[in-house]
């Protein structure tokens, strides 16, 4: 009904009581879950050996990440685009990168896909290259993004509890990728920029869950939490961030937690697992 309306030029009006007061506002946007299920299933490139990101919580990541004024976002670990269609569908200027030619391909054409199929603007797409995540700077200019998000290698796929010793490992060998990513990140994002990057973690046979340990290393690059919970592997909270004045939520599923918010001079660090 909506999208009807406003294909007829129209628009819709809303009234609502507030104690004592009447407001009113102008709808802009209604969630489409036929859009969703067409950016998931439609699109011609859909590589499931190497996982699926779900298109709404591509965009969820990519609204972590979102500041008023953001204007351009780069996906280090593109794949086969879903993060880089989700920052067109809300008009950012993105680009991508990623060291397999392979992901490449299929992001450049799952992105002419949804341009095809859309009315968005094609000189959005900036550009897509092939660089390691741990090499950003050799290919962007310091300084150059509003936003990077992302989800890099969550090693390989595994079912139920792991023993200890394999979690220990995996996460061990992940921090040789994560490490110098953050830290490339640092050079090339704005002042004010954020960051929104799937960091994984296991749930050991025996134990408490093993994570990537980034903490110390985050530290020393000079981030530091925007947020302290009790139990910062399982938490489902909302916390404002310093000086920015407005909430982030940290959302979790069973098995699925959120880990950390970090901020590094004004630039935020949301790191999902």
């Amino acid at each position: 009904m909506f999208q009807n309306v406003l294909q007829r030029g129209g628009a819709e009006v809303c009234l609502w009581r507030e104690g004592s007061e009447v407001r009113y506002g102008k709808t802009e946007w209604i969630f489409s879950p036929e859009e969703y299920a067409d950016r998931d299933i439609g699109k011609p490139n859909r590589p499931q050996r190497r996982g699926l990101l779900p298109p709404k919580l591509a965009r969820q990541m990519v609204n972590l990440a979102r500041t008023q004024n953001m204007k351009t976002l780069l996906d280090p670990f593109c794949g086969s685009g879903v993060i880089l269609i989700e920052g067109l569908a809300l008009k950012l200027c993105v680009w991508g990168s990623d060291f397999r030619d392979e992901a490449l391909d299929q992001s450049r054409e799952n992105l002419e896909w949804f341009r095809t199929g859309s009315t968005r603007n094609p000189e959005l797409v900036k550009g897509l290259t092939r660089v390691d995540a741990r090499q950003l700077s050799l290919s962007f200019r310091p300084l150059s993004f509003d936003a990077v998000v992302g989800e890099g290698d969550l090693g390989p796929p595994l079912r139920g509890p792991v023993p200890r010793k394999t979690a220990i490992s995996l996460a061990k060998s992940l921090e040789r990728l994560y490490i110098p990513t953050f830290a490339e990140i640092r050079t090339i994002l704005k002042p004010g920029g954020r960051v929104c990057l799937a960091v994984p973690f296991w749930i050991p046979e025996e134990g408490d869950p093993i994570e990537v340990n980034l903490k110390r290393r985050l530290a020393l690059m000079g981030y530091q939490p925007c947020c302290r919970t009790e139990d910062s592997i399982l938490c489902n909270i909302i916390a404002p961030a310093s000086g920015l004045g407005e909430p982030y939520m940290f959302w979790s599923r069973l098995s699925e937690p959120v880990l950390h918010a970090l901020e590094c001079r004004g630039q935020i660090i949301s790191a999902w697992s």
